[in-house]
């Protein structure tokens, strides 16, 4: 079941989007690996991408717990992490208010289950 697998980020740089309908997706999926590759370590799948956001905030990963992360953070020691949370900020406007990174992943997985096979 796609939903329970994780979405690894070898696979996402790798879909074909100039033929995309919904640019929307592809545009969410830029956001991910443009917020990744700023992430000071490694990540080989989005759900860990998460799990580190989640473990760095201390805090469920919605738009107003990333934040209230920015507004804390360090910037001399932390500058890598503030600029993947500003990027992945960008995200949460292709999603309703309230939604979480866990929620925008798991509808990615659903939305790309036909590339992914």
């Amino acid at each position: 079941m796609i939903e329970q697998e994780k979405l690894e980020i070898e696979k996402l740089n790798v879909i074909d989007f100039s033929n995309e309908a919904n640019v929307e997706v592809a545009k969410i999926v830029t956001i991910f690996l443009e917020s990744i590759n700023d992430w000071p370590t490694k990540v080989l799948t989005l759900d860990d991408y998460e799990l580190n956001i989640e473990k760095f905030i201390k805090n469920e990963t919605n738009f107003i717990n990333i934040e209230y992360a920015l507004k804390k953070i360090n910037y001399s020691s932390e500058s890598w992490e503030s600029e993947s949370l500003y990027q992945i900020k960008e995200i949460f406007v292709y999603y309703k208010k309230g939604v979480n990174l866990k929620d925008i992943i798991n509808d990615l997985k659903l939305r790309l289950k036909d590339k992914l096979q």
